[in-house]
């Protein structure tokens, strides 16, 4: 199986669209993805295998989270030259800090 990335972020930079960060934290569905990919990549039918979000909500959720910077697509190339996009978590940690004047997103990449 070859991996290869597709919509890659440059991550060097480190921004942050703290409000896509914390509505995609926000949602269940979200979270419960995020756990999912903790270990392993994986594709949307994988996890609709793996989690109980319905396949009409599952890539509306994907597309949260990928926009966010949580999670990375990429494709996955059998060698049967099939091929399908998987999900992979982009981040290590991710870090909220509240002050009086503002919050804060932090995301640490591996």
């Amino acid at each position: 199986m070859l991996k290869s990335p597709r919509g890659s972020r440059n991550r060097t930079d480190h921004s942050v669209d703290e409000e896509a960060v914390l509505s995609a934290l926000h949602d269940e569905d979200c979270r419960e993805l995020l756990a999912a990919t903790t270990e392993d990549c994986l594709t949307a039918k994988e996890l609709i295998g793996k989690c109980e979000i319905p396949k009409s909500t599952i890539y509306r959720k994907l597309d949260l989270l990928t926009d966010a910077g949580l999670l990375e697509e990429c494709i996955r190339i059998s060698t049967d030259g099939t091929h399908a996009s998987e999900y992979c978590r982009a981040f290590e940690d991710i870090t909220i800090t509240v002050t009086d004047q503002q919050v804060a997103v932090g995301i640490t990449t591996g």
